[in-house]
């Protein structure tokens, strides 16, 4: 039996086991028999999920966390949905999610529950001496403060092996660590789409006695529901805004482990939990049941697979799928898809999108940080092996750019550069994101000073090379993107803060971005191909000459 063939985009690892299956074969775009990704609502995967509609490519959303569907769902009873799920189809951890999305209008064909596969196989309890605690700090946008009082309060009762579990893109390690070098204990970090993000998450679980979790709804605290490990919730956190949205979050009672809002209480409730380890149980039974569907017959992993070949037998691959046209109308669709095969080679694979970098050698090992396109706070950091050309290395427009060069890369906000970059340590920062303002710029250029080694190089391109939806706004008469519209710095201004801020010229042009051309492929591919070339050629004259190119300017440290 051939095996089937599927574009896969992870994040959170939720799709590993399906990525390993045997029956599995992943598959560049055009000639994968569906996609599954992690979220349609943004960025890259929004649009290769309306390319692959358009193309009659099956289409699949996998749940990546813990009450992830909320992107989904109406803000309030009065509100329509924040993004609508492109898809064809949605599949859900648990019966509550499930029950969520039909409730907001979605139909139930749509919405499958499948479970998360990661649950499939749980570690067995371990022997162990002491009591262990994991400490899980709040995931957010900005560096919490609250985090470090509850880890203080934790650790000077000096009766607990406190563990404090962190993930490398959110949390600042260097605080975490100064706080437990004085204390004791220790900092276990990894990366959302490393390969040990979960293995040492269940390493942790298999020998804890209690999990204290400093925020509601999230996966860790669905572990512990699933290992019938007590939970204690931390509910000292003020309410916060996240990505810049007007909206104030709260800390909500997950109703399956106790709540302390009083720090000077959290050690007695902590003792309470430990001496009575039945305590909340049924609860927790009830909601790893709920929103993780955990305790069904059979295994989560089969019902994906099965969900996903039920698709493709479904499909009609030979006809336009009515989905895209339906949400944008027929021109949209045609220019997105065009924007979609622009970032495409001719096998339907990410082209290496670094026309900046291309032909950059060193004779030795060399630090860079790259900002992540379209997420002007997040950069990767990477340590590149000798000899490699950086402009080849594929590049990853979504958070997974981990895979990108394995080990030795990882993603960081701004504000944590500092946790994982010595000062003067790195030899080359790279920045694609226009600044939204001149603040901006000069908090940006000011950082990458202190990171940059004297003579180092600063390389930045504006447009954002990877940002293939803007053409497609322009090309339909849309308000201009950011990066061409007031209160954006214009490039002249942006030219004179970076060299006012320490940064000496080396060279400045403009590099023409790649175009997508057609080749031969079997017949179905073939069909996909010339239809999105279709589109380009049609379209391609609605679009500013200047959209083909990007200026790219680069400096050096003094």
């Amino acid at each position: 039996m051939p095996k089937l063939k599927l574009y896969i985009s992870d994040h959170n690892r939720v799709l590993a086991d399906l990525r390993n299956h045997p029956d599995v074969e992943e598959a560049p775009l055009v000639s994968a028999d569906a996609v599954v990704v992690w979220q349609d609502f943004r960025d890259l995967n929004r649009d290769i999920v309306m390319f692959s509609n358009a193309m009659g490519i099956p289409t699949l959303v996998m749940q990546h966390g813990c009450n992830q569907v909320i992107e989904y769902l109406p803000p309030s009873d009065d509100e329509p949905v924040q993004f609508p799920v492109f898809a064809s189809k949605v599949m859900v951890w648990g019966p509550y999610d499930r029950d969520r999305l039909i409730e907001a209008g979605y139909p139930p064909e749509r919405v499958v529950l499948t479970g998360p596969s990661m649950f499939d196989n749980l570690p067995p309890k371990k022997e162990h001496q002491g009591i262990n605690i994991v400490n899980f700090p709040l995931k957010w946008d900005e560096d919490v403060e609250e985090n470090y009082e509850v880890l203080r309060v934790l650790l000077q009762a000096g009766k607990y092996n406190v563990t404090t579990k962190i993930v490398s893109e959110f949390h600042n390690a260097r605080r975490f660590e100064a706080i437990h070098s004085k204390y004791g204990g220790r900092v276990v970090a990894t990366s959302c789409n490393a390969p040990d993000h979960f293995g040492a998450l269940y390493d942790l679980a298999a020998s804890a006695d209690l999990f204290l979790v400093n925020w509601c709804g999230v996966t860790p605290a669905l572990i512990a529901d699933c290992m019938d490990i007590p939970i204690v919730y931390a509910d000292v956190f003020k309410p916060r805004r996240l990505l810049g949205s007007d909206k104030l979050y709260y800390f909500v009672d997950p109703g399956n482990g106790d709540v302390v809002s009083d720090l000077s209480k959290l050690t007695q409730v902590i003792d309470y939990n430990l001496a009575h380890p039945g305590h909340n149980r049924d609860k927790r039974r009830a909601s790893a049941r709920k929103l993780a569907n955990f305790g069904a017959e059979g295994k989560a992993l089969d019902r994906i697979l099965e969900t996903v070949k039920a698709a493709v037998t479904g499909a009609r691959p030979d006809s336009v799928a009515k989905t895209v046209f339906s949400r944008l109308g027929p021109n949209e669709a045609a220019l997105l898809s065009e924007s979609i095969a622009d970032f495409l080679d001719d096998k339907g694979e990410h082209r290496a999108y670094r026309p900046y970098a291309a032909g950059l050698r060193s004779q030795e090992p060399y630090l860079v940080v790259e900002s992540v396109p379209g997420f002007p706070d997040e950069f990767m950091v990477a340590e590149i092996p000798e000899g490699t050309d950086y402009g080849q290395l594929p590049f990853a427009a979504e958070n997974a750019v981990t895979t990108l060069i394995g080990k030795h890369a990882r993603i960081v906000r701004l504000n944590q550069i500092a946790s994982v970059v010595a000062p003067g340590a790195a030899d080359i920062v790279f920045d694609s994101n226009y600044p939204r303002s001149s603040t901006e710029l000069e908090t940006r250029l000011a950082a990458y000073s202190g990171l940059l080694k004297p003579g180092g190089s600063l390389h930045m391109m504006f447009p954002n090379p990877g940002a293939y939806k803007t053409r497609v706004k322009i090309g339909l008469g849309r308000p201009a993107p950011w990066f061409l519209s007031k209160p954006y710095p214009s490039a002249a201004s942006v030219i004179r803060i970076i060299e006012r801020s320490g940064f000496r010229e080396v060279s400045r042009e403009w590099i023409r971005l790649p175009k997508f051309h057609v080749s031969s492929a079997a017949p179905r591919e073939e069909f996909r191909l010339r239809l999105a070339g279709s589109f380009y050629r049609i379209f391609k004259n609605l679009l500013p000459e200047t959209m083909g190119s990007a200026l790219a300017l680069h400096y050096t440290k003094f």
